[in-house]
């Protein structure tokens, strides 16, 4: 997360959407803000959110966007399109080869526990 975009599309951002307006969010969670979103769905502030990026993951089977007619949850795939053949395999066996080498990875993600 970059501190800077965290919660940059907030209840001061819906203010000014139109109320037929649909949130598609496919880039990183925290650069919406939860609760804002939610509230601008529940008070018809726009009109619906499709969501691919989610705050806590898995999604928690109780959480409100899944729950609302006006939202399409998807189950963090965006990433998986037509292109994806072209790099990902590359980029796969770069980070194997850098790490036979002993060398930095370029794609290296640490999980949280």
């Amino acid at each position: 997360m970059i501190p800077s975009t965290k919660a940059t599309v907030n209840k001061d951002w819906f203010s000014k959407m139109k109320k037929t307006a649909i949130l598609v969010n496919t880039a990183r969670a925290y650069v919406v803000d939860q609760k804002d979103l939610i509230e601008a769905l529940e008070n018809g502030d726009i009109g619906g959110a499709a969501i691919d990026v989610y705050w806590k993951e898995p999604v928690p089977v109780n959480h409100p966007l899944l729950k609302m007619r006006n939202v399409v949850c998807t189950p963090h795939m965006a990433g998986l399109t037509t292109d994806v053949d072209g790099w990902s395999g590359k980029m796969m066996g770069d980070e194997v080869i850098a790490y036979l080498k002993g060398e930095p990875r370029k794609f290296l993600w640490k999980l949280r526990k």
